[in-house]
């Protein structure tokens, strides 16, 4: 058994249950709904980078580069839950 997946399903499970009264499903179904771990770990890298620097995060908030962010509507992803 791999506990940092477990772990991390669990989290998302509580959040989501905590956040909008119903969990998601990671744990029972064992697996990454939505691709959204998949998508966080590929921001990961970026973090750092937008943290230390203010105005690139600035940036990315705004037009053009808002487009590209997530939004409900989207079929995977953190866009999955702002819905």
């Amino acid at each position: 058994m791999d506990f940092g997946f477990k772990s991390q399903f669990f989290t998302l499970d509580v959040i989501t249950d905590l956040g909008m009264g119903e969990a998601a499903g990671f744990l029972s179904t064992d697996s990454d709904l939505y691709k959204y771990m998949e998508i966080a770990d590929s921001f990961m890298p970026f973090f750092p980078v937008i943290m230390h620097y203010p105005l690139l995060e600035k940036f990315i908030k705004g037009w053009p580069m808002s487009a590209f962010m997530p939004k409900d509507g989207d079929k995977t992803g953190l866009g999955v839950f702002i819905e």
